[in-house]
């Protein structure tokens, strides 16, 4: 059973991208699945745009797909897997939380590649980000002595140009016992960050008093 249902807001232009996906042959969908798996797992350390366009326009009948297409497509692949990361998907559920996404038009083929795929990766994906997600949280374990942020959108490629998602990157440094600096990066969603800022001035709030 999934932990809650996948997909449960749509990004601007995600209609757009499954169409992009549909018009990918279907060894190219594969391809580029396990291509933004590997990055979300961090074997990736970006999606490489150019590679994916060239491998599809080589397959047979991939030829007109363009770079815009083919971005829109992975990014609509990016947004799929990391909502079934976070709603710890099962595979055997995964198609049909994809069928109940109104309002787009899945090839049977295209859902049939992509659960393949994620049933083969959902357990190294899952794993990898868990970890990720915990080291993450080690931070309560030293001093941070310097916090950056800024506001990013999926857009920032020019591959992807119709699919937006806006994200808040952290960057916090971090002092430990021996006085040695670290550096740590991550991505949350807007909610989590106003939570963030909220619990911050509460403490401030609470300090203010005693």
């Amino acid at each position: 059973e999934t932990e809650g249902k996948m997909l449960k807001s749509k990004p601007l232009g995600f209609s757009a991208g499954v169409d992009a996906l549909g018009k990918l042959p279907q060894e190219a969908v594969g391809v580029v699945a396990y291509h933004v798996l590997d990055w979300i797992e961090g074997v990736l350390d970006h999606i490489d745009y150019n590679y994916l366009h060239q491998y599809a326009t080589s397959c047979d009948g991939g030829s007109n797909i363009s770079k815009s297409e083919l971005g829109n497509a992975a990014t609509a692949l990016t947004y799929i897997y990391r909502d079934a990361v976070a709603e710890k998907c099962e595979p055997d559920v995964f198609s049909e939380a994809l069928r109940s996404v109104e309002g787009v038009n899945w090839g049977s083929s295209c859902i049939k590649v992509l659960k393949h795929v994620w049933k083969e990766r959902a357990v190294s994906v899952v794993k990898a980000v868990k970890k990720r997600k915990k080291k993450n949280e080690a931070f309560s374990l030293g001093k941070i002595v310097d916090i950056a942020w800024r506001t990013s959108v999926t857009t920032s490629c020019k591959e992807s140009p119709s699919i937006s998602r806006v994200f808040i990157s952290l960057e916090l440094k971090v002092v430990n016992d021996n006085g040695v600096v670290s550096t740590h990066r991550m991505e949350v969603a807007p909610r989590e960050f106003k939570e963030l800022i909220q619990s911050l001035e509460d403490i401030n709030t609470a300090l203010d008093a005693v």
